[in-house]
C-alpha cells in the first residue's frame, strides 16, 4: 500500500485514515479530544437545570479524572485495565457536551467570570489531554485496546 505525507507529520496510507494509517471509524481521534476540550474551554455552558458554573466545575473535575487515568496507561495491560474507567469518563464528557449545546454560549460577562475562575486550569488540562492522546496514538498496542472509545465533539 502506498504512503503519502500527512501534513508534514509522517506517512499516511493513501486508502484513508489518520497519520498512523488507522481508519477513522471507531478510533480515539486526537482532533475529537482537542475539539471536546476546546468546547469545554470555550463554552463552559450547562445543560438542562445546570448552572454554567456548576457545569464548568463538573467539566474540570471530569477532565482531571480523564487525564489522570490516561497518565496511568503505559502499555497494553494498563490500557485494558483503564478502559472501563475511560469509557465512563468519555461518556460523562459526551453528556456534558450535549448539555452545553442545549444552553448555548454564555454572555460576555458570564464567560469572563468562568474564564477567570477555571481558564488556567482548563488550559493546563487541555495541554495534558492532548499530550496523553498523542502518546496513545503513537503506540499501536495501546491504540488497539482503546480504539473503540469515541469522543463526540
Amino acid at each position: 500500500m502506498g504512503m503519502a505525507s500527512c501534513a508534514g507529520n509522517g506517512p499516511v496510507r493513501k486508502s484513508g485514515g489518520d497519520c498512523l494509517g488507522n481508519s477513522y471509524e471507531g478510533k480515539i481521534h486526537m482532533r475529537h479530544g482537542i475539539a471536546l476540550a476546546m468546547v469545554l474551554t470555550l463554552s463552559l455552558c450547562a445543560g438542562c437545570g445546570d448552572s454554567r458554573e456548576d457545569l464548568a466545575e463538573e467539566s474540570v473535575d471530569t477532565l482531571k479524572d480523564l487525564v489522570a487515568t490516561l497518565d496511568g496507561v503505559k502499555d497494553e495491560a494498563s490500557a485494558k485495565s483503564a478502559k472501563p474507567e475511560l469509557e465512563k469518563l468519555v461518556k460523562q464528557l459526551n453528556d456534558l457536551n450535549e448539555r452545553q449545546e442545549k444552553l448555548g454560549m454564555p454572555d460576555e460577562a458570564e464567560f469572563k467570570k468562568i474564564e477567570e475562575k477555571h481558564g488556567k486550569e482548563m488550559e493546563e488540562l487541555q495541554r495534558k489531554l492532548v499530550s496523553s492522546m498523542l502518546r496513545i496514538q503513537f503506540d499501536p498496542k495501546i491504540q488497539a485496546v482503546l480504539s473503540d472509545i469515541d469522543f463526540k465533539p
